[in-house]
C-alpha cells in the first residue's frame, strides 16, 4: 500500500484475519521482500526494498510490527540482493545485503556485501564489507540468498554476480569463511535471476 506493506494472520480456528497495516516505510514504493521466522520465539523479521534502493527491516513480536529500520542502500532495483536468516540455536538473525552506489572496478569496491546481526532485541552496527578482492572488477552483485543449517548456528550464503558467476561463503556463528568459493567456473546464462538453490541433507 502507499503507507507500507499490509498483512493477514492465519489461525487454525478462525482462518485468515482481515488485512492490517504495518508501520509506514520510509518510501511508498517497494519491490523485493522476504519474511523469516525465528526458531526460538514467536518472532519474525520482514525485509523490504524501497525505491531508494534501501533495505528496510521490521520485527514482529507476536502481536505487532515495530517501526521499520533502514539498514543501508545500494541494492539492485530489479533483483533481490539481500536476505535474512536466523541462527537455529541462538535465535539471532543475520541480514546480508549489497551496499554501495553501484560503481565497480576499484578496490575496495563501492559495491560489496555487508551484514548486520539481530541480537534478539536490536540490530548491531553495519559490518565491514565482506566481498573478497579477488572478485572485484567490472561486475556487481545481483542476488544474495542465505540458508540456515538445522540444529546449528551455521548459515550458507550464496551470491551471484552480473557476469553469471556464483560464489559461496559459510557463517560459523561468529565469522564468515574466507575467501568466497567459486561454485560455477562457467558463467550462467541468466545472471539477472536466481539460477541456483541450496539444501542441507
Amino acid at each position: 500500500s502507499a503507507a507500507g506493506p499490509v498483512y493477514s494472520a492465519y489461525s487454525p480456528t478462525n482462518g485468515w484475519s482481515a488485512q492490517s497495516q504495518t508501520r509506514s516505510t520510509p518510501q511508498t514504493a517497494y519491490s523485493q521482500k522476504v519474511l523469516r521466522t525465528s526458531p526460538t520465539k514467536n518472532q519474525m523479521i520482514m525485509a523490504i526494498q524501497d525505491a531508494g534502493r534501501n533495505v528496510n527491516l521490521a520485527v514482529w513480536n507476536g502481536s505487532n510490527w515495530d517501526n521499520f529500520t533502514s539498514a543501508g542502500a545500494g541494492n539492485s532495483l530489479t533483483t533481490r540482493s539481500f536476505d535474512v536468516a536466523y541462527e537455529q540455536l541462538t535465535g539471532r538473525a543475520i541480514l546480508a545485503y549489497r551496499g554501495g552506489d553501484g560503481t565497480t572496478g576499484t578496490w575496495p569496491p563501492s559495491e560489496t556485501i555487508y551484514y548486520r546481526i539481530w541480537t534478539g532485541t536490536a540490530w548491531d552496527a553495519v559490518s565491514a564489507g565482506i566481498t573478497d578482492q579477488s572478485i572485484a572488477g567490472t561486475y556487481s552483485i545481483d542476488w544474495v540468498s542465505l540458508y540456515p543449517k538445522p540444529g546449528t548456528n551455521q548459515i550458507v550464503m550464496l551470491f551471484h554476480m552480473t557476469n553469471g558467476l556464483l560464489y559461496g561463503r559459510v557463517w560459523n556463528g561468529a565469522a564468515w569463511s574466507t575467501p568466497p568459493t567459486t561454485l560455477n567456473p562457467t558463467a550462467a546464462l541468466c545472471p539477472s535471476s536466481q539460477f541456483f538453490d541450496f539444501a542441507y541433507e
